[in-house]
């Protein structure tokens, strides 16, 4: 395991940690494959630098993407989402919800191949 395998799992381990937490325990758990703690002290550091300015990117990336679009409202309809729903409550209504989500999911699929787009105004499609 190379040194950023073993930082990459430790910074996944402990991320639900405060910053200065995870920073100790991610140093703790490198101390052993350095020679002495100042070189991975800044080993921790520069890495830690790295994941907030990939973070940094990756959303600049994403809104230059979003800013390049035309429309002002993305609707994407999947077919995995079909699944029936069990509630305990379903065999007192009266509708069938596998036949009411592909119905739902056709108009929408149609409204999409006659308009190219679809428009949302005051919560109601136009």
């Amino acid at each position: 395991m190379t040194k950023k395998e073993l930082f990459e799992e430790l910074y996944e381990k402990y991320q639900s940690l405060p910053r200065y937490k995870r920073k100790a325990a991610i140093l703790k758990g490198m101390r052993p494959y350095f020679q002495d703690a100042e070189a991975a002290k800044i080993y921790v550091e520069v890495n830690l630098r790295r994941k907030v300015r990939n973070l940094i990117s990756r959303r600049t990336r994403m809104v230059r993407k979003i800013n390049l679009q035309e429309f002002g409202f993305f609707v994407t309809s999947t077919r995995l989402a079909l699944t029936p729903v069990y509630l305990p409550y379903i065999d007192r209504i009266n509708i069938d919800v596998k036949f009411f989500r592909n119905n739902a999911f056709h108009d929408l699929d149609m409204m999409v191949l006659k308009q190219g787009r679809i428009i949302v105004k005051n919560n109601k499609f136009v």
